[in-house]
């Protein structure tokens, strides 16, 4: 839910100064006095919360709001998945290279592949753009 102090009160618009006589609703999320969800309640409006009378203009901005949050955090997942997935890759080259020059130059003739590190990059980046595109 984030900081109570210092937001203001989705019904009467005043900011709330400490925690005791405020809290965030449980069923909306909305900021909310506890005197001004007292009267809401009293008087309740048609489609408002139920819990606290936040109005239903008010609850389309949150619900807006709460689903743009949820497509920035799916993006940056996706994008810390294939950024993870590159790092996977430069590392199973480097170990390619480091072991095949260490093989080769023993006089064994063989090359080694790091296939799992680039298998798991591959993993890392799809999932990734799967992620960051499945809205």
């Amino acid at each position: 839910m984030g900081q109570l102090v210092g937001r203001a009160c989705v019904l009467c618009s005043r900011r709330i100064p400490w925690e005791l006589d405020a809290g965030f609703c449980p069923a909306c999320g909305s900021p909310v006095h506890t005197a001004c969800r007292q009267q809401a309640l009293a008087t309740p409006q048609e489609g408002s919360c139920p819990q606290c009378g936040t109005p239903p203009e008010v609850l389309e901005g949150l619900v807006r709001e709460r689903h743009e949050r949820q497509e920035v955090a799916r993006d940056r997942a996706g994008m810390n998945s294939i950024m993870l997935g590159f790092a996977w890759l430069v590392g199973g080259l480097l170990a390619t290279v480091v072991c095949s020059g260490l093989t080769l130059g023993a006089g064994t003739g063989r090359f080694v592949v790091a296939t799992g590190a680039f298998v798991v990059g591959i993993a890392f980046i799809v999932r990734g753009m799967v992620q960051s595109r499945g809205r």
